[in-house]
């Protein structure tokens, strides 16, 4: 894992994740599953109790058809955040998510491949309640 990421970990900081769902450029829900399952169990151990996730499957204006989990919640005070994180991600062969800070309002992806997906853009990036047709 690699230093830098684990350093822009919000711990006890309110924040939005989107979670992409799909695997390759095809976006096919084969994986889907897999990928949920894996999450939907990791949640817990980094984000604390209260925390609320929407699934989105249809397309919108800034989301281009890729099935994403949005949650939103506190991430956990936790010294083993990052690796829980990074261990987790891999388990769901998730490239990386973006991870949006309500406090600093600065984004950022983390995950095994997130220098491969490039910088953050807020305009991708799903916040729950967003109206987007």
């Amino acid at each position: 894992m690699e230093n830098k990421q684990s350093l822009l970990l919000p711990s006890g900081r309110d924040v939005t994740l989107n979670i992409g769902l799909g695997k390759g450029s095809k976006h096919t829900t084969q994986g889907v599953p897999h990928r949920l399952r894996t999450i939907t169990k990791l949640l817990p151990q980094v984000m604390e109790p209260g925390y609320i996730a929407v699934l989105h499957l249809t397309p919108s204006r800034v989301w281009v058809g890729e099935p994403m989990l949005v949650v939103q919640g506190t991430m956990r005070e936790d010294a083993a955040l990052s690796t829980l994180l990074w261990d987790g991600l891999e388990q769901a062969e998730q490239d990386c998510i973006a991870i949006w800070n309500h406090e600093t309002e600065h984004g950022f992806l983390f995950g095994p491949k997130a220098d491969a997906w490039g910088l953050f853009n807020v305009n991708f990036f799903y916040f729950i309640g967003d109206k987007h047709e």
